[in-house]
């Protein structure tokens, strides 16, 4: 799990400041070196909140970390294109040079 979270923050080390000027390579490796550790994290991270409950109760933890996992991705996808199109889209009127 380690390994995983260090890969994560590695990633981001990456993929923070790059420029589009710079190329694709650094953006790739940020982004592969950040699946990575997320996939490496998942599991342990799934295992650990299953194997805390009893056996009972296994299935609802499951899908309560199953949906904890779609609501950070889908809000982390919200938050993205919020703050991109509020950087490349122009404000209503504004004057686009034509």
């Amino acid at each position: 799990m380690v390994v995983g979270l260090i890969a994560i923050a590695a990633g981001l080390f990456l993929l923070t400041g790059v420029a589009p000027e710079e190329g694709p390579i650094r953006l790739l490796a940020g982004l592969a070196l950040s699946g990575v550790g997320m996939g490496l994290n998942t599991g342990p991270a799934v295992s650990a909140a299953v194997g805390s409950v009893n056996r009972a109760s296994v299935g609802i933890a499951s899908g309560i970390v199953n949906l904890a996992r779609m609501v950070r991705a889908t809000l982390g996808v919200a938050v993205v294109v919020a703050l991109t199109v509020n950087e490349t889209v122009p404000a209503k009127g504004a004057d686009l040079g034509a």
